[in-house]
């Protein structure tokens, strides 16, 4: 994928000289009383990067349209209008403040700032949220594929915490505790450790200082021996003339490799000019990369130079005031019509828990809309106790809950319409799939997008290089004359889509339908059945209907219907019997569903995988399912059958308005994990709002919002970051540096609709970076005055190991989630 993937350790190194910081929220200043009156917390930066953001939006000014548009009627003090929108510029030579971020991230979602001398406390972190690699050009490929229900699966870390301030003449101190398990990265082992982190604040960040001045040490030390793995700081001080240096250093061991990091940043007052130094070496199985930069820049324009062996190389001048955007993370707010307008539309997707094991020893997890995290991986019995935990200063409480546990999960999908003529220029994936001749088939996924006459095919997925999409000429694809449906996969979409390409009005059943922008689109909103939701006493299935005899060993673990070909379904042979006389167990399988132990049966076995079977990653999925009612089975007669004499079971999946799927597997996202309170009252948790939004041009997308901050949906394309323009995801040279970033931005006031409440909410753009366009000739820069300085770069003689003391026992609940503080 270019020089910036190349086959050496990044992955682990980000990861590990991360120390696994992940997540990003926060909170506004807070304050405590003390000896001498009211004590104010201070706080950093949440952000850095090697030049400040200077696009056309800033917060100001954004904060002005808002007041011109809709949203002027939600309250000035809402969240909609009082959560912050950080602008950052990405460059390539920034790539050491990927780790720097992560940093600043990570110490964000501690709240240390409202926790201020609160004494020692927990605070959960989200590992997902301020993840460095999302915009690695191979998230083209992931995120365009089909993935399990365990996707979007919760998993944190539960810190230990200490922020505390003397008086108001005092620095702050914030202490962190970090404990990491072993973990397989793909490229080495990467052991048990206990991280240590200090930080020192002397004074908060402000409009002509928006780091702050600080200094943040980190050590990371083996749980085995105590043996030093990894060592780094992070500081923003002034010199002696008053301007603020930034220095990062980190030096470390991870997994099978080692690496080193080194910035030195020089940032003026106003932050129009500045300048820098960087470096940084990963070394992996022998191989070695080393990079190192130049930079300067003023009000117009930025001036990198890579420094190769020493010697200066090649210089890039890109310009400050041509830019292009992408927004990353979004807030979801109330309209004016609802009870609480402008404020954040909540979640509530689960809540943090303790376990004691037979021993005594407590372990905490998260037990929510996907299931169930828990440190360590430390396995829960069915039935086991378990304890919510809700904070508060004076102890907090604990609550009593049963665990219960399915060894699978049902899954509603309900329909959802749309036209051609909604999706036009939404990318889809398209299985393409041409006879070699023998029935030797080859298939290819290919990415297409409907231009209100034809699909039109713009890239095929290159399985060559981790499945990122690889450009081609455009041109229209060529439908199947004899093909049933055109069936297609789309994050933008929500998931799996199908279009009916059969003309129900011929007699005969072949002829084709001429696609129009009129032409039904059909797709599926999902939701995960729990325990008291209403459910078919039978369900009916055709097709991909899992044995119970065979899932445990077979890595297509299904009915076979031996009369046509061995198919695993019994679609073909039902095309010569009529709906009314569908026999349950011979022209389809008939299982019930245990409400009491919410599993699928088949004769009154369960149709649950407990091992494995080779070959099996992510467990196995049953195809639709419905209830066998004499009106489902009318609506599954052919629609080219006049004698209403034959059954398309397939029609299930548009025809009916309702269907099933069951999935099972030996991984926690292939199970239902719900909690009983003390009068047997399961609880439940709230899925995902899937919401419609209505683009610019027209085309409607349907995005996913699993809380503030996470709406996912926007399709994505691929940036060279040399040259600040849109490029292919594919580098067969291996010489581009090439970036994933969403493909457009959802503008702030923008309305998207639930799909399911048909309520209205408002979007709102928290993180958005800058991207600023190359000139042509790198002699713009030095012709507008700009010269780099090679800074000495920070070493490891400024470390200063963190003197935090012993890890206090902190066994309550956790004070701060995510970043939000709780009450």
């Amino acid at each position: 994928m270019g020089k910036r993937n190349i086959p050496l350790m990044c992955v682990i190194f980000m990861i590990g000289a991360a120390l696994l910081f992940s997540g990003c929220s926060g909170g506004g200043g807070g304050s405590s009383s003390g000896s001498g009156g009211v004590v104010q917390s201070l706080k950093v930066g949440e952000r850095v990067s090697v030049v400040d953001a200077q696009d056309s939006q800033t917060s100001n000014q954004i904060n002005a349209l808002k007041l011109a548009s809709a949203v002027a009627d939600l309250p000035a003090g809402s969240p909609y209008n009082t959560d912050e929108t950080h602008s950052y510029v990405e460059e390539r030579s920034s790539e050491s403040f990927d780790i720097i971020n992560e940093i600043l991230c990570m110490m964000a979602q501690t709240g240390y700032d409202e926790m201020l001398n609160q004494g020692n406390y927990k605070a959960m972190i989200n590992m997902s949220q301020c993840e460095g690699s999302k915009d690695n050009a191979e998230s083209a490929g992931q995120a365009s594929q089909n993935q399990s229900s365990g996707a979007n699966a919760e998993e944190y870390e539960y810190w230990t915490v200490n922020s505390s301030r003397a008086d108001n003449d005092s620095p702050q101190i914030v202490k962190v505790w970090v404990h990491e398990k072993e973990e397989d990265h793909g490229g080495g082992i990467e052991p048990a450790k206990t991280i240590l982190v200090k930080t020192i604040i002397t004074e908060s960040k402000s409009a002509t200082n928006p780091y702050g001045i600080f200094t943040l040490y980190f050590q990371g030390v083996l749980d085995s021996n105590g043996q030093e793995m990894m060592t780094g700081y992070l500081k923003a001080e002034r010199d002696n003339t008053g301007t603020v240096l930034l220095k990062f250093y980190e030096s470390g061991q991870h997994g099978d490799g080692s690496g080193s990091q080194q910035v030195t940043l020089n940032r003026s007052t106003d932050g129009s000019t500045g300048s820098g130094s960087l470096a940084m070496t990963q070394s992996w199985q022998g191989q070695t990369q080393s990079k190192a930069f130049n930079i300067a820049y003023n009000n117009g324009f930025f001036l990198r130079q890579e420094i190769e062996n020493n010697t200066p190389g090649e210089s890039v001048c890109m310009n400050r005031t041509n830019t292009e955007s992408s927004v990353w993370r979004y807030g979801v707010y109330y309209d004016e019509n609802h009870d609480t307008p402008g404020e954040r539309v909540s979640i509530n997707s689960g809540f943090p828990i303790k376990y004691t094991d037979n021993n005594g020893s407590n372990y905490h997890g998260w037990a929510g809309y996907h299931g169930l995290w828990i440190d360590n991986n430390v396995t829960i019995p069915n039935g086991a106790t378990v304890y919510k935990q809700d904070y508060s200063s004076n102890g907090g409480t604990e609550t009593a809950y049963t665990m219960f546990m399915a060894r699978g999960k049902l899954r509603k999908h309900m329909k959802k319409t749309v036209t051609l003529g909604d999706i036009n220029g939404v990318p889809i994936s398209w299985n393409e799939c041409t006879d070699q001749g023998n029935n030797n088939w080859i298939c290819t996924d290919s990415r297409v997008e409907w231009n209100g006459t034809n699909f039109v095919k713009n890239a095929v997925r290159n399985d060559q290089t981790n499945y990122v999409w690889q450009e081609v000429t455009a041109a229209p694809i060529t439908i199947d004359p004899d093909a049933w449906d055109f069936h297609f996969w789309s994050e933008s979409l929500g998931g799996s889509g199908r279009i009916n390409l059969k003309d129900p009005t011929d007699p005969n059943g072949v002829a084709q339908i001429t696609l129009s922008d009129s032409t039904p689109v059909i797709f599926h909103v999902e939701d995960t059945v729990y325990p008291g939701d209403t459910v078919p006493d039978t369900l009916a299935c055709f097709e991909n209907c899992p044995d119970p005899s065979l899932i445990n060993t077979q890595s297509e673990p299904f009915f076979a219907k031996s009369t046509w070909q061995d198919l695993n379904n019994f679609s073909e042979v039902n095309q010569n019997t009529a709906p009314g006389s569908l026999a349950a167990d011979t022209n389809y399988i008939e299982y019930g569903f245990n409400s009491t132990s919410m599993e699928l049966e088949h004769n009154s076995t369960p149709v649950v995988m407990e091992t494995a079977p080779q070959g099996v990653e992510y467990g196995t999925w049953s195809g639709t399912m419905f209830a066998p009612t004499p009106e489902n089975f009318a609506l599954l007669g052919c629609d080219w059958d006049q004698t209403n004499s034959s059954t398309c079971a397939w029609q299930a999946w548009d025809k009916l308005d309702v269907f099933y799927t069951w999935e099972s597997g030996v991984d926690q996202w292939n199970r239902l994990t719900a909690l009983k309170d003390l009068n047997d009252t399961f609880v439940s948790f709230d899925p995902p709002i899937n919401v419609e939004y209505t683009h610019t041009t027209g085309a409607k997308y349907f995005l996913e919002y699993n809380g503030f901050g996470d709406l996912h949906g926007v399709p994505g394309k691929c940036v060279d970051e040399d040259t600040g323009q849109d490029t292919d995801c594919y580098d067969s040279t291996g010489d581009k540096y090439i970036r994933w970033v969403p493909d457009f931005s959802v503008s702030d006031g923008s309305s998207v609709t639930d799909a399911v409440s048909s309520l209205t909410y408002y979007v709102k753009g928290l993180d958005k970076e800058v991207r600023m366009m190359a000139e042509s000739d790198a002699s713009t820069c030095t012709t507008a005055g700009l010269a780099t300085t090679d800074y000495a770069l920070p070493d490891a003689s400024l470390f200063v190991a963190p003197d935090i003391g012993t890890e206090p026992d902190v066994d309550g609940a956790p004070a701060v989630i995510a970043g939000e503080v709780q009450e």
